[in-house]
């Protein structure tokens, strides 16, 4: 049952990535994810997979046919997740509706937090794999607890919750999280509605 439930949630989730997403009627803000070196990313993942997907088959076919496509339709499906992800953080947006933020993060992270429940932003280019950050952003972007948005090693936004909050990610996992760090397109259009709002940026807190 478990695994049952599984697939249909993963093709169900895949199906939606690849629909045309719903325009966000009624929303305060919207906000576009930045592909930045993403698309660079998958593509070269992409490739990655394929060249390897072929000379695992051919070597397992020696010894397995039915071991070798199952490996082949593993990593097919693999494939069609990778880009689904890119085409979802490409074309579903996060957005501000009825004092809340529904953060979008591709096929691995949809969270909606209650404005009320931010307690600070911090907006400007942030690389979560060097200690090269000021104070407070390295022990934010260190903690267990921070999501990052893609697979870009940057973010240029990161939200700070009173509270952790539940975020589901794939294959039917969650993870408690008190701190999001995304990458916008337009990050000042972001700052600019947060301020609106009275939330308060981190460097103003400290």
């Amino acid at each position: 049952m478990f695994v049952r439930n599984l697939l249909i949630r993963e093709l169900s989730v895949i199906r939606h990535a690849f629909s045309n997403p719903k325009k966000e009627t009624g929303a305060k803000a919207v906000f576009e994810n930045s592909l930045g070196d993403t698309f660079g990313m998958t593509v070269g993942i992409s490739a990655l997979g394929i060249f390897e997907g072929f000379a695992i088959h051919f070597l397992v076919m020696q010894y397995s046919h039915i071991i070798a496509w199952l490996l082949t339709a593993s990593t097919l499906y693999f494939l069609i997740w990778l880009w689904g992800d890119f085409n979802a953080l490409r074309s579903h947006h996060s957005y501000i509706d009825d004092d809340v933020l529904h953060v979008r993060l591709g096929l691995r992270h949809n969270v909606d937090i209650a404005l009320k429940d931010i307690a600070s932003y911090e907006c400007g280019d942030v690389d979560i794999d060097t200690t090269k950050n000021p104070m407070p952003l390295n022990s934010i972007v260190s903690n267990s607890r921070f999501l990052k948005s893609s697979l870009s090693k940057k973010v240029n936004l990161i939200i700070t919750t009173t509270h952790p909050v539940k975020v589901p990610t794939p294959f039917g996992q969650e993870k408690m999280v008190d701190s999001i760090g995304l990458n916008l397109r337009d990050v000042n259009e972001a700052k600019l509605v947060f301020e609106q709002m009275g939330i308060t940026s981190l460097t103003q807190k400290g």
